[in-house]
């Protein structure tokens, strides 16, 4: 059977946006050979990205990524991870694009399905086996740390329910019940791995996924789409602890946070470090540290690996500027859905995956790679699409 050359590089696209391989020495010299043969296809492909129905978004992709480049050069550290980091985000983006716009958009999907659920399948196969794998690794397990692999198991519910959701609904099909046999094991295994590797916030993401799954009536769809909506949410999800930070001593938020979500009142730091942060941003506060001195900048300061929060992550790595280009992306792709009916070919499962990232962006480090990737995913631009 022919291989098409684009499958491939889709094959190749993946790995370098999703899985990262710890255990795996020689494993990043692989992504850069994919990253290099990616570059290469894109170029040989050029024209499309240059079409005006994807001229508004990539400008704006474009200008995000020129900042992740001046920020990562006027800091002069870590140039390399900066590098590597655009690459992945071109990668993803513009190899979707391709897909688009050559009606491929499905069959790859599809294969990121399978490659998510065999991956999925390993590690929790490990974890089950040695659930306490990670402490002699380096707090790792085979896809990486507890967030890591906690993501890719919501990825693995998005792709699931966004390629079979009608099959699921269709009750003259008679591989029904095999679906959902599947989305059932893999709803129960996720919950599963979230709770032994007590990953608190990825089982509160999947829980509001569920959620959206089930509400999901064409007017919360519609609301979803609105640039209004998307951006007061990304605004307070990003910024509701930090200017609210007293809300944690009212009793029943109290309650919640220790007796429901097993965290501390202070939420593991996180009132420390919002507490100090703006102090730490307004040092370099147009183009930031640059993308991969979040650690050594945060440890430095107040002893955090991190911020803790997705908007804020962004301004530390990228500064302002960047960070404004990095949300226009988001709003256009997101404006762009219009010209598709989203509520009719299930493209608003990877819609409510994009919020579920955005939300968890008030306590955890998700404007990343992998609500990167959903955006790639439903990145349409002015266009109809018309499946293959």
């Amino acid at each position: 059977m022919k291989i098409k050359i684009s499958s491939m590089i889709g094959f190749m696209v993946y790995h370098i946006a999703v899985i990262s391989l710890p255990y795996i020495g020689i494993y990043n010299y692989v992504l850069y050979t994919f990253m290099a043969l990616t570059l290469l296809f894109l170029l040989m492909n050029c024209k499309i990205f240059l079409k005006k129905e994807y001229r508004n978004v990539n400008i704006f992709l474009f200008l995000f990524l020129a900042i992740i480049l001046i920020s990562a050069i006027y800091n002069n550290d870590n140039l390399h991870r900066g590098i590597i980091y655009i690459v992945k985000i071109l990668s993803i983006t513009l190899f979707f694009e391709y897909a688009n716009y050559k009606c491929e958009s499905k069959k790859t999907m599809k294969m990121f399905l399978y490659l998510t659920m065999f991956y999925c399948l390993i590690n929790d196969i490990i974890i089950f086996i040695f659930p306490d794998i990670y402490i002699y690794n380096g707090g790792y397990y085979f896809l990486g740390n507890k967030f890591h692999l906690s993501y890719v198991h919501i990825l693995l519910l998005i792709l699931f329910m966004y390629l079979y959701k009608n099959e699921l609904k269709n009750k003259n099909i008679k591989s029904i019940n095999v679906k959902k046999i599947i989305l059932f094991f893999i709803i129960i295994t996720s919950i599963i791995i979230f709770i032994l590797t007590k990953c608190t916030t990825a089982l509160l993401g999947y829980l509001i996924l569920l959620i959206f799954l089930l509400l999901n009536s064409k007017k919360t769809i519609k609301s979803l789409q609105s640039s209004k909506i998307l951006l007061v949410t990304m605004l307070v999800s990003g910024f509701v602890l930090i200017f609210f930070t007293n809300v944690l001593q009212n009793k029943i938020i109290e309650d919640i946070i220790v007796n429901v979500l097993h965290e501390d009142v202070e939420l593991t730091g996180r009132t420390n470090i919002y507490e100090n942060i703006f102090e730490i941003l307004s040092k370099k506060p147009l183009l930031g540290y640059g993308y991969g001195n979040s650690y050594d900048v945060m440890f430095k300061f107040i002893g955090a690996p991190n911020t803790q929060n997705g908007i804020l992550e962004c301004v530390l790595n990228f500064g302002i500027i960047g960070t404004i280009f990095f949300v226009l992306y988001i709003i256009t792709v997101i404006k762009n859905l219009k010209y598709n009916n989203i509520s009719n070919n299930n493209q608003y499962i990877i819609l409510f995956g994009i919020y579920v990232f955005i939300l968890l962006g008030m306590v955890e480090v998700t404007y990343d790679i992998y609500l990167i990737t959903l955006l790639a995913i439903i990145n349409f631009g002015k266009r109809k699409l018309e499946e293959k």
